[in-house]
């Protein structure tokens, strides 16, 4: 009988032979959970945008297919959440750098100040 692997990422008769360590993919599934972003979380971690996807693809799901849609969906909880401040603030306070702000930290881009 095989006995159950320490961290469930991967099944256990997959070998990670494309440098996706446990350690890489849960570092990865954070970074995604905190930026939205699979650019961003795949370059944290030493990785590329397109192994990620390939990743997923491979463990489609896996364990790390699901942790992978749990990260996105935590997304979409914060956006629920900043749309209801919105409505309770109402829009007519909003000016146009307001929303621009809004929009970059969506996008996870944080407007510089300008220093003029």
């Amino acid at each position: 009988m095989t006995q159950p692997s320490e961290n469930p990422l991967t099944p256990i008769h997959a070998t990670r032979h494309d440098d996706w360590t446990h350690a890489r993919q849960a570092a990865f599934l954070h970074e995604l959970a905190a930026s939205h972003c699979v650019s961003t979380a795949a370059k944290a971690v030493g990785m590329s945008r397109q192994s990620a996807y390939a990743l997923r693809a491979r463990l489609k799901g896996e364990p790390f297919d699901r942790a992978w849609q749990a990260a996105l969906l935590n997304r979409f909880d914060a956006l629920a959440e900043a749309a209801m401040e919105r409505v309770e603030q109402g829009p007519a306070t909003w000016n146009e750098e307001t929303w621009l702000d809004y929009a970059a930290s969506l996008e996870g881009d944080d407007r510089e100040e300008d220093a003029s």
